[in-house]
């Protein structure tokens, strides 16, 4: 009788040992881009990233001011929501000449692509805050195809429009696909408030 009860309590501590070892495997898996799994930003797709990058094109070719070099560009806050570093390759090419790095990192520790890395006077910059897939509905719009949109998908994106350190605008677009072939388009606009600030403080209305 002793025996057989020893032998349960030793049957029931592997199994614990193997439940143990197996969170602790979980807990340590990682993405393929080397991030722990259900920490931060999800991983997105092939047909994800390259979504996005369309999206952010359709976007700044909606931006008129753009096509003179008066307004740059934040490259880092591209390359975030789109999970690629490689923005001089993707950007379309009329504006990656626009295409900028943290202006005044030391401002910002722990955060070199945050928006004051940017605001430096003289200097208008365009700052992507935010992509979010808000709408997906149905399936694969050619499944299996990068680069086509979901049945229903739209993106919606927040952006901040620095002019020095002392005015910010608030924006955001909805991005819509304008056929099933993934010819994207700005769909709304909206304009979200402005904010003046100096070194007494800011204002916002």
């Amino acid at each position: 009788m002793r025996a057989t009860y020893g032998l349960a309590l030793f049957i029931r501590g592997l199994v614990l040992v193997s439940v143990l070892s197996s969170v602790k495997a979980s807990a340590q898996d990682t993405t393929s881009t080397g991030r722990p799994r259900h920490v931060g930003a999800p991983e997105w797709t092939d047909q994800e990233r390259a979504q996005r990058k369309e999206v952010i094109n359709t976007i700044l070719a909606f931006r008129s001011e753009l096509a003179s070099d008066s307004t740059k560009i934040a490259a880092c806050t591209l390359a975030a929501e789109a999970q690629d570093t490689s923005t001089s390759a993707w950007v379309s090419a009329q504006y990656r000449r626009l295409l900028i790095a943290p202006l005044t990192p030391e401002r910002t520790p722990g955060f070199p692509c945050g928006v004051y890395a940017f605001a430096r006077a003289g200097t208008r910059v365009l700052w992507l805050q935010s992509l979010v897939e808000v709408k997906r509905r149905g399936g694969v719009l050619g499944a299996g195809t990068v680069g086509l949109p979901l049945a229903g998908v739209t993106y919606e994106a927040s952006f901040q429009w620095l002019n020095g350190p002392a005015y910010r605008r608030f924006e955001s677009y909805e991005v819509a696909p304008g056929s099933p072939s993934g010819n994207w388009r700005v769909v709304r606009y909206d304009f979200h408030g402005e904010e003046w600030s100096d070194s007494f403080g800011g204002a916002r209305r």
